[in-house]
């Protein structure tokens, strides 16, 4: 979104889980994804466009950053950090997030997936305008909201197409008239985050970025200029759906960090041939096992030929050092991985070393990194520049 505001024109502030950005420069690192945040954005006096990413632990904790907003999004919801703040199960996940619609103001839209049925249906319920989004355009489950004639923002034939039912314009005579709109924004091929189509989160992002920014009044052409740079070098988005190709090894770096993201960068790296896959695999000590041992089942899915563990003391939270490690072996033990398929390794950068003196031609590494982004980051970018293979040393 703050890639679209600035191709329109505007200087765009956005605050998240890495820190406050204005203009594209960091102003403060860290995650800034709650009220503070919000509140650091909107009193910079460059602003133009507030993009607020808004975490449920601090909506839980604190509310809301703002009272009003032009538009909302909820992307999806999935089972993560449950037992905190008194959510226990998805259904009070999606009721936290969907907190965000009651700051629409009159004449803004709540924009969601469509396509995730606990969100869909807590959203349906709501007293507010919406705008859906969907890669299932001719699924059942989305008859219902073409026949209510609500604006909609789909994949048709390999593009993204935007449906404004409601679209008003005015006539000839001066008259204010409705009627509905079809645009075709862009190709999924031509969006370099979407990997060809093969990154499947990044589609959804982007089908929920498109309306959003339709409400904020920014132009479908400034709105497919953003689509189209965006995401071109890892320092736009970094340590989020990087892909880099050192020697004939392809490599993405992502932050997946839970079952759900997991799954995700799994079907993204199914479309990504590749003929070995090694992973890296880590979790936080504050989830509970039953989390960490269904974070190593959804990794085992992938069918990695080799998966390495690492420990995370950044993220120990309250558990001893080699627990959470422990857990994950366990399970992927029980799922069927062999003990010559699972490596260990005392940090996330020693873990990304391995992958790399692992890796052959041909190979895909999934490196999720979390505590070491940055190290590591910079250590492909090192590779890269002195044109590093597979046989020599890092």
């Amino acid at each position: 979104m703050a890639a679209i505001a600035k191709a329109a024109g505007f200087t765009p502030g956005y605050c998240s889980t890495d820190g406050i950005f204005v203009g594209g420069a960091l102003v403060d690192a860290g995650d800034w994804s709650g009220p503070g945040g919000a509140r650091w954005v909107l009193r910079d006096k460059e602003v133009d466009v507030a993009v607020l990413e808004t975490a449920r632990g601090g909506v839980l904790r604190r509310g809301l950053g703002v009272r009003r907003a032009d538009a909302a999004i909820v992307t999806n919801v999935a089972a993560d950090h449950l037992g905190e703040w008194g959510v226990h199960d998805v259904e009070a996940i999606a009721q936290a997030k969907l907190v965000v619609g009651r700051a629409v103001e009159r004449g803004g839209k709540l924009i969601v997936n469509a396509d995730d049925p606990v969100l869909a249906r807590r959203a349906t319920a709501l007293d507010v305008p919406l705008t859906w989004f969907t890669m299932e355009p001719t699924a059942p489950h989305i008859a219902t909201f073409v026949a209510e004639g609500v604006d909609m923002c789909v994949v048709e034939d390999g593009a993204f197409v935007l449906i404004q039912k409601g679209h008003r314009h005015r006539a000839g005579d001066g008259r204010r008239i409705r009627e509905g709109r079809r645009q075709v924004v862009a190709e999924v091929s031509e969006v370099p985050i979407t990997f060809g189509g093969a990154a499947g989160y990044n589609i959804y992002n982007v089908l929920g970025a498109i309306p959003v920014a339709t409400e904020l009044g920014l132009s479908m052409e400034s709105i497919r200029s953003g689509l189209l740079t965006f995401g071109r070098t890892p320092a736009e988005n970094p340590g989020r759906s990087n892909l880099f190709e050192l020697g004939g090894v392809k490599i993405l770096v992502d932050f997946a960090h839970n079952p759900h993201g997991m799954q995700a960068l799994g079907a993204t790296a199914a479309a990504l041939p590749a003929k070995r896959r090694l992973l890296i695999l880590g979790q936080a000590g504050d989830r509970d096992d039953e989390s960490i041992r269904e974070l190593a089942r959804a990794a085992w899915a992938i069918h990695p030929d080799r998966i390495i563990v690492k420990e995370m003391r950044k993220y120990l939270r309250g558990r001893p050092e080699g627990e959470v490690p422990a857990l994950i072996v366990e399970e992927l033990a029980r799922s069927g991985a062999t003990p010559e398929a699972i490596g260990r390794a005392d940090s996330e950068m020693e873990a990304v070393r391995a992958a790399l003196s692992w890796a052959e031609v041909g190979d895909l590494l999934l490196l999720p990194v979390h505590s070491d982004r940055e190290e590591v980051l910079a250590l492909l970018e090192d590779l890269s520049k002195r044109g590093w293979t597979p046989e020599r040393a890092l």
